[in-house]
């Protein structure tokens, strides 16, 4: 009798907090949506104490979804990394439903954000490679992987996921420049200015691109079109430029 009630108890709450979810989902406001997830974690928490405090450890997979999407939410990764953990560790090692692949790999990728601001980079990149393996064109995976291995100078790797990013989605500006930046550690410049041409072709904007194709301008021996590049990033916004004109402008 005792453990129907605490187990009531703790579904009660439990289930409060997946009502919460829902109305975080269809709040428009931005602050309103921070307090909602704020009692999810409490509601949720509390249910958890109750089957704790009960010695019992069957806590429903749901709740575990519930917080490690709160957590993430509200930037708390450490929290929410203990959670997708916990919610993702049977599908380390099997696949999902097929109709679940869409949302587990986008848990999955969710996961590596978290690792990714927590420093631990090496399970940033198997979380990552496990989105992709449920959603081959999970591009912005791709994006995210090559930039951890080229961080870890691991270039030729960085590409292959670059390559693949362009070929999930070729009209995306990102993939090119951070494609660009990896085939300048190579001292592959030519290369590297063809991928910052598209980058700026698809987001004219985007003045980082035009810093970074200064300085493998430069390296060509391009001097004034590297100049007018720091001088275009400058403009639209991109103090580091400043730096890269000063040393090689003069």
């Amino acid at each position: 009798h005792d453990v129907k009630v605490v187990t009531n108890s703790a579904i009660a709450h439990f289930n409060y907090a997946d009502e919460l979810m829902v109305a975080y989902h269809q709040e428009k406001d931005s602050v309103k949506q921070m307090n909602i997830l704020t009692d999810v974690i409490s509601e949720s928490n509390r249910g958890v104490d109750i089957v704790y405090k009960a010695n019992s450890t069957l806590i429903p997979q749901m709740v575990t979804f519930n917080l490690a999407v709160a957590y993430f939410e509200l930037k708390d990764y450490q929290n929410a990394i203990g959670n997708y953990e916990l919610y993702l560790k049977p599908y380390q090692t099997q696949l999902p439903p097929k109709e679940e692949y869409q949302i587990i790999s986008k848990l999955f990728y969710n996961s590596g954000l978290c690792y990714e601001n927590l420093k631990r980079n090496d399970d940033a990149i198997k979380a990552y490679s496990r989105a992709i393996e449920l959603r081959p064109d999970y591009y912005e995976a791709y994006i995210n992987k090559g930039n951890l291995l080229g961080d870890a100078k691991k270039y030729e790797e960085a590409l292959v996921d670059f390559n693949k990013a362009i070929a999930a989605q070729p009209k995306f500006f990102l993939p090119y420049s951070n494609r660009a930046n990896v085939l300048v550690y190579l001292k592959r410049y030519d290369d590297a200015v063809k991928d910052y041409d598209m980058a700026i072709q698809l987001s004219p904007k985007y003045a980082k691109a035009y810093c970074n194709r200064g300085v493998a301008k430069s390296n060509q021996g391009k001097k004034a079109e590297a100049c007018a590049d720091f001088q275009k990033a400058i403009d639209l916004g991109f103090k580091q430029a400043a730096s890269y004109m000063s040393q090689l402008c003069k």
